[in-house]
């Protein structure tokens, strides 16, 4: 078990460089074709592993923090609309055993009660990030801010959690379907842009507006 482990830590990573390396396009027009959902950012398309995972019994795994019970996520057995799993690949594909790893349970303890029905089945970790960090796409039943905002309340929403243990913290932005179809699912960390993108998107163009001076 620790020889297969070994190689499946291998071939994540070297297929993590080869998809990484050079596909972020700053000036490309978005094209589609193809069948792959992607998530971007400024380093360049973040993919994931190929290895399934066998169903055994339902993941069952923390989400936000224990200590405060009031404020952590709830979870459901649902899956994704119709729509939304023909929208995102990457929530078709097989579960595979990075998707159920330590890093994807410290992406999971994020989540607050703004995050409602947590699609378990579906979290998908889709590419290491520098840092030992790593980007996690959790599908929801809802979302919102706020429990003061439920008129920004997010249905079926699709969120991406990035990371960063290098300071204990953590990205995390939602999004509905129709605006990932749009191609405005994007936000920011610091220097860098991370969003995610429909199926048939190959590249992905960043606009940036601010001050010349």
């Amino acid at each position: 078990m620790s020889d297969y482990r070994d190689r499946f830590e291998k071939e994540l990573a070297e297929a993590s460089h080869r998809l990484t390396a050079g596909a972020y396009a700053p000036t490309a027009k978005t094209g589609r074709s193809g069948r792959r959902a992607v998530m971007f950012s400024i380093a360049g398309v973040l993919c994931a592993g190929t290895v399934a995972v066998a169903a055994t019994r339902p993941w069952e795994p923390v989400l936000g923090d224990p200590a405060f019970p009031e404020t952590q996520a709830t979870a459901t057995g649902s899956a994704p609309p119709a729509s939304q799993l023909a929208l995102l690949g990457v929530l078709r594909r097989d579960v595979v055993a990075a998707d159920r790893g330590a890093d994807v349970a410290q992406a999971l303890k994020f989540l607050g009660s703004g995050t409602q029905g947590v699609r378990t089945a579906y979290v998908r970790r889709v590419s290491a990030l520098d840092g030992g960090g790593a980007a996690v796409i959790v599908p929801a039943r809802s979302w919102q801010p706020s429990a003061d905002a439920p008129n920004r309340r997010i249905q079926d929403a699709i969120c991406v959690v990035l990371t960063q243990p290098g300071i204990g913290g953590a990205a995390k932005s939602c999004w509905s379907s129709a605006t990932i179809r749009d191609g405005e699912a994007t936000a920011s960390l610091g220097s860098s842009i991370y969003g995610i993108v429909p199926d048939g998107a190959t590249q992905v163009t960043a606009s940036f507006t601010g001050s010349s001076g």
